[in-house]
């Protein structure tokens, strides 16, 4: 997994936004995640545009995962501290290492071949899709003015009690060492904080919010074949229009906008 920092953007209040981009994000941590989000009123303040499966090809799609499965454990590490000591192991024996992920592979081999005869009966992708999310790996995009209660929650350490989900501590941990080493840019009340946006490209605003608005969509959604403006374009014809990617696109204003505090997305000046 990894987890890049976007853009950072700062407003004369001294209110941070900051967008990630999160590759080889487990169904698991999505799940983790929206949990948080439902649970803890700080982490309404994300925003994600994740790729739907709605608009998967089937063939592609199973070829993928057969070929390149999500490991369950990002750090190759089976078993968590408490497990291996019940186990008596201070370090997984790599026999027992090798085992595992043997298993792992002859599981995702079976659940290939269920998700592609459940394809061939006409099934819907949502199910046949089902079986292949354990080994399915996703692209998102994240963007947040209030990160401290998911970190304060998400980044404890790995002792054996309890806590979140390893794999989720793990990403929490690349989000948290992203943000160490990233400095925001200094932005005026209404200015835009525009992911995927460079300098040169910010002189016509309203463009440049649909260029953003549109490459937050491309990271996430197989839609290679279309130009930004394009893309936009369709993003907007929808019924209803799809508003996600609108959400990264926001403007330095005072208050709390939404789940923004002191930015308003693009989404919401505009649905």
């Amino acid at each position: 997994m990894s987890a890049t920092i976007i853009a950072h953007s700062i407003n004369p209040d001294g209110q941070e936004i900051i967008t990630f981009y999160l590759t080889k994000v487990s169904d698991r941590m999505l799940l983790d995640l929206r949990t948080h989000r439902v649970l803890d009123f700080l982490w309404e303040s994300e925003s994600w545009s994740v790729a739907s499966s709605r608009l998967a090809d089937g063939h592609n799609t199973i070829a993928k995962i057969r070929a390149n499965p999500l490991s369950p454990c990002p750090d190759g590490e089976w078993y968590g501290p408490a497990e291996r000591a019940k186990m008596g192991y201070s370090t997984l024996p790599p026999v027992r290492r090798h085992m595992l992920a043997i298993e792992w592979e002859i599981a995702c081999e079976e659940a290939c071949d269920r998700a592609d005869r459940l394809r061939s009966l006409g099934a819907h992708p949502e199910i046949w899709m089902a079986p292949l999310r354990p080994y399915m790996s996703y692209s998102a995009i994240v963007t947040g003015t209030d990160y401290g209660g998911f970190f304060a929650q998400r980044s404890a350490p790995d002792d054996g009690s309890s806590g979140p989900r390893r794999e989720v501590r793990l990403l929490a941990n690349e989000m948290r060492s992203a943000l160490d080493t990233s400095v925001p840019v200094q932005r005026d009340w209404g200015d835009y904080h525009l992911p995927f946006v460079a300098d040169d490209e910010r002189g016509d605003l309203d463009r440049a919010i649909r260029l953003s608005a549109s490459r937050c969509a491309r990271a996430t959604m197989d839609r290679a074949g279309e130009g930004d403006d394009r893309l936009a374009d369709w993003l907007l014809r929808q019924t209803p229009p799809h508003w996600g990617p609108f959400e990264h696109p926001a403007r330095a204003e005072r208050g709390r906008w939404a789940n923004l505090t002191g930015w308003r997305s693009e989404r919401c000046r505009q649905a």
